[in-house]
Parts: C-alpha cells; sequence; structure tokens
C-alpha cells in the first residue's frame, strides 16, 4: 500500500515537473523576446518595457518576424552618436509607432507605419539627429498623446548600457 502511494506521488512530480518546463518554453518561444522588468523607459507617464538592440546585428534584425507586440512593449535601438536615422521595415509583421530621441527628448515620430505586405523593405527616416530610437505598437503615441518635445526617462539598466556603447565607441583603437 505504502509503495503504490510513493509511486503514485512519484507520477503526480514527475508530471508537475514537466508540465512546468513546457509552460516556461511556450512563454519563452511565443513572446519573441526575453523581456526584462529593468529594462523601460517611461514617456508621459506610461512605461514602455524594452528589449534593447545596441549591436549591428541586433538593430538589423529589429522586430523582424515578430508577429505580437504586448501594450506597453517594444524595442529601444541605441546608437553611440546622434545621426540622423533611418529604418529599414522588411519582414516586419505588425504595425508600429517609430520614436527619434536625441538627449532624452523625442525629435521626431512616424506614427502608424504599416506592415510592409509587398515586403519591399519600406524607409522610415528622419532629418533630426538621433542617438537612440523606439518602435512600439501602432497607435501607442496616439493613444498617449506622445508628440516631439516630450522627454524620455530611461531606467538604470538601459542608461548604463547605453553609456557603455557610447565609452566604448571612443576609445581610440592604435593599430602597431
Amino acid at each position: 500500500m505504502q509503495f503504490k502511494k510513493s509511486k503514485i506521488i512519484h507520477k503526480i512530480n514527475t508530471t508537475f515537473f514537466y508540465l512546468v518546463i513546457l509552460l516556461s518554453l511556450c512563454i519563452t518561444l511565443c513572446s519573441g523576446f526575453e523581456f526584462s522588468r529593468e529594462k523601460f523607459v517611461v514617456i508621459k507617464s506610461r512605461k514602455i518595457f524594452l528589449e534593447i538592440a545596441d549591436s549591428p546585428k541586433k538593430q538589423e534584425q529589429g522586430l523582424m518576424h515578430i508577429n505580437r507586440l504586448p501594450e506597453n512593449f517594444g524595442m529601444i535601438f541605441l546608437f553611440d552618436r546622434a545621426e540622423p536615422r533611418s529604418f529599414w521595415m522588411k519582414n516586419v509583421e505588425i504595425p508600429l509607432d517609430i520614436i527619434f530621441i536625441r538627449k532624452n527628448i523625442i525629435v521626431d515620430i512616424h506614427k502608424n507605419v504599416p506592415v510592409d505586405k509587398e515586403n519591399k523593405g519600406s524607409i522610415y527616416e528622419t532629418a533630426h539627429k538621433a542617438d537612440c530610437v523606439i518602435e512600439v505598437n501602432a497607435g501607442f503615441c496616439d493613444k498617449y498623446d506622445v508628440k516631439p518635445g516630450d522627454k524620455v526617462i530611461l531606467s538604470r539598466d538601459i542608461y548604463l548600457r547605453w553609456k557603455r556603447l557610447k565609452y566604448l565607441t571612443a576609445i581610440p583603437v592604435y593599430e602597431f
């Protein structure tokens, strides 16, 4: 009797363990990103949780092939210097608002950038210099009345990653 009871408990524990593993895997794969609660910005009192694109490879990938983005989530592109920026929307499957920022102030916005159904790789650019860019779901800027001139507050994690990027690119490389 005791042996049978422990065998049943073992089966229940094993099943529970595999369900937890399966659920964790599903959450990770379904989101497409590994968002962190420490990586965010605040615009107009709205917190936006962000995936960071701070390398050329991550920036090229961007939000390609992401078919769903939770509300108040997005991607931030960090650059080592302020320059006019352009964004290629090839394989982006969701409509977006693109927010161009310089020195923590919004300088330009492309609202409701549509899905590129013909996969032409539409380009959205700004003549304003920007040192970071945020992509969020289309309609975010209209919903929260976000406009050029608004301040962007970076979380500590994003601020430190951005400063590190600027520092590393400022170090001169000497060849001997």
